[in-house]
């Protein structure tokens, strides 16, 4: 019986020292999380290290701890950075006349909350961030578009909004994971009647929002750039409501890391009022988004988008040369050699050389960007072309 018994106990044990460890490992890797819900801290810095006028923490109470107060400040203050982030990173691609003023900003109207129509899957499904790899955030810490919209007090339509949350998630139509998902779901039938009945409400502007994945080590398909047809099926019922008196702005965000092909801006057809490049704004960075909408940050203060392209944004971005020898999965092949983005466009001029298709012009070239923060006079430039900026830059 002893043996039975002792094996019987060694058993226990080791199913014990088993759940032990596993759940010792599993407090130290959430060990933030486990804090911030007890509303407790076990981090402590013994030795503030100090470089010329800078301390190592700005965050620590005289005894070199970091207490909840001062751990909510850090967050706070880590918000306000990553807003600012995109704030400053953003480009303003075009900013058209609109009864008689340029369509951003958006301005609050005397007597009420701005009121506006969140369109577009990418609206609800926002790419953070780029990459495959990296740690998950905390869901309840990330900040979504009609979280950061209603955080500064500009009402949305739900109506349409929580509409894009039924849509099915099976074939990537409701989840942009990778380059070459759906972007759009089909078209037919998701806009009713009843639904277009609450734009007029909601029509102090229509903001567009289009995604497209990029990642590490995947390369989107030869066309994933361009403009689907979904899209701009969704841009002409905008446009089609806009004429109807519902809508008084049309504004188009690009959620993107990727340069998409822009012939589809200009375009009449579509009656696009200002067009913003976000990038990807990041897991809490969203609320900048909506202070270049509006022109001030959620303390008043004036903000401008003043990021400039940091690529070639071209009329066609199935027509880069470099598209002649990508998407083969067993080797790469840079043929193109430095005339890589701008460098083409200034190596060969415009229209470039006849081996490429005339589509590759750079619409907005390497560097574009409507507003500068030196100028301070960023807003009232009007118009999508170089030459708009730098005829008004001369008389600033």
């Amino acid at each position: 019986m002893k043996p039975k018994l002792w094996l019987g106990l060694a058993s226990i044990g080791a199913m014990l020292t088993t759940v032990v460890y596993a759940g010792q490992r599993l407090a130290d890797e959430n060990a933030g999380l486990i804090n911030y819900e007890l509303d407790e801290t076990n981090q402590k810095i013994d030795k503030v290290i100090t470089y010329g006028d800078v301390e190592g923490s700005a965050y620590t109470e005289e005894d070199g701890s970091l207490s909840t107060n001062k751990w909510k400040e850090m967050i706070r203050d880590s918000y306000k950075f990553c807003e600012e982030l995109v704030e400053q990173g953003s480009v303003l691609f075009k900013n058209d006349l609109v009864d008689g003023e340029p369509c951003l900003p958006l301005k609050k109207p005397a007597d009420r909350n701005l009121k506006v129509t969140l369109l577009g899957q990418g609206s609800k499904n926002i790419y953070y961030r780029s990459g495959a790899g990296g740690a998950a955030p905390n869901d309840d810490l990330v900040v979504t578009l009609d979280q950061a919209f209603e955080d500064n007090n500009i009402d949305i339509n739900h109506t349409v909004f929580d509409a894009y949350s039924t849509l099915s998630r099976s074939g990537g139509s409701a989840v942009m994971s990778n380059p070459n998902s759906t972007v759009e779901h089909s078209f037919s039938g998701f806009y009713t009647d009843a639904m277009k009945q609450t734009f007029a409400e909601y029509g102090d502007a229509a903001i567009v929002t289009f995604v497209r994945v990029g990642t590490e080590n995947t390369d989107p398909n030869k066309g994933q750039l361009d403009l689907k047809s979904e899209e701009k099926q969704l841009l002409q019922m905008i446009k089609e409501e806009k004429d109807l008196g519902h809508f008084d702005k049309v504004i188009v965000m690009l959620n993107t890391p990727l340069a998409m092909s822009v012939d589809w801006i200009n375009d009449p057809a579509y009656g696009i009022d200002a067009a913003l490049f976000m990038g990807v704004p990041g897991y809490y960075g969203v609320g900048g988004i909506v202070h270049v909408l509006t022109g001030t940050d959620a303390q008043g203060n004036p903000i401008n988008p003043s990021g400039h392209a940091p690529d070639t944004f071209a009329a066609s971005a199935s027509s880069s040369p470099a598209m002649v020898n990508a998407l083969n999965s067993s080797i790469s092949v840079y043929k193109e050699g430095v005339y890589v983005g701008y460098k083409c466009c200034q190596g060969y001029g415009f229209p470039v050389a006849k081996r490429f298709r005339r589509s590759w012009q750079g619409r907005w070239p390497w560097c574009h960007g409507c507003c500068s923060p030196i100028l301070r006079r960023c807003w009232p430039c009007v118009g999508s072309h170089p030459a708009t900026l730098r005829s008004r830059a001369a008389t600033a």
